[in-house]
């Protein structure tokens, strides 16, 4: 008997996800703040994470219980460096 049923598979996407990080050149650290599989995602979360740094918002907290505040934003694609901001 013929199936007439076809089993749905779900697409898994094979692409490298996009990690969005900040970045403190003082102390030459990088933090990733969010993961994403999308790039326009990815670059939204950036510009909104850059604008909390020009404001002062976003820092981090050392070892010491010092703050350092972030530098800028990078997302990578696996290890390739896809944008600076």
């Amino acid at each position: 008997m013929k199936n007439r049923w076809k089993e749905k598979i779900p697409v898994v996407c094979s692409s490298t996800p996009f990690e969005v990080c900040a970045y403190d050149k003082d102390n030459d650290v990088y933090v990733t703040m969010h993961t994403t599989p999308s790039e326009s995602m990815a670059l939204r979360i950036a510009k909104a994470l850059k604008q909390l740094i020009e404001k002062g918002y976003l820092e981090r907290l050392c070892n010491d219980g010092s703050r350092e505040p972030y530098d800028w934003i990078v997302i990578y694609q696996g290890e390739n460096v896809r944008a600076v901001i």
